[in-house]
This record gives structure tokens, C-alpha cells and sequence, in this order.
């Protein structure tokens, strides 16, 4: 759930998370929880948030291979290595002084 969040978010979607419970009451809205990702992707909401998401574009072409990029060039850049592994950033059109944060 994890990885699947991360990818939704970075291509520009919207992610809709909930669990259904089995009970007596199957398929009533008490029957609705958090699950087991919740606090997995709440620290993923949190840290999406905090960015300019709306002016923001999938831009992978900017990524290697196996990795997904969201840009507001010149501004952001949030990249994920959906497998792990190194992340290369093509930022050799952009100007201005950047930040890095793992």
C-alpha cells in the first residue's frame, strides 16, 4: 500500500484509503477503519502538504529508470525509488540553489 501511495501521489493522483472490517454489521460504516497502512501514509499526506501539490507535474523524464518524479520546476522536486536503489536528478536546466532531504 505503501508503494502503490507514493506512486498515485508523485504521478498527480488522488489517494482514497480505508479498510473494510468483517462482522455482524459487514458493509455499515462502523465496519470502516483505519487498517494497517494508515500511519504509513499519513506521514505521506503530511509531507505532501507541505509542498505546492497543485502546482506540481509527474515528471519523470527527469528521473532514471525505476524511479517516479512530482516537479514544480526551478522550486520542487520529490522523487521516489519505487524498488530502492540510487536516485538520479537531472537538474541541468534548473536555476537557483537547491535542498536535499532523504
Amino acid at each position: 500500500m505503501r508503494h502503490g501511495g507514493w506512486g498515485v501521489v508523485l504521478a498527480g493522483g488522488i489517494l482514497n484509503y480505508a479498510e473494510m472490517f468483517e462482522g455482524p454489521n459487514f458493509g455499515s460504516p462502523e465496519n470502516y477503519g483505519d487498517g494497517e497502512a494508515f500511519p504509513y501514509l499519513e506521514i505521506m499526506f503530511n509531507f505532501m502538504q507541505s509542498l505546492p501539490y497543485t502546482r506540481m507535474a509527474p515528471r519523470n523524464d527527469l528521473v532514471n529508470a525505476g524511479v517516479v518524479c512530482l516537479a514544480a520546476p526551478d522550486s520542487n522536486y520529490v522523487c521516489f525509488a519505487q524498488t530502492g536503489g540510487k536516485v538520479e536528478l537531472n537538474l541541468s536546466e534548473a536555476t537557483g540553489t537547491f535542498t536535499v532531504e532523504w
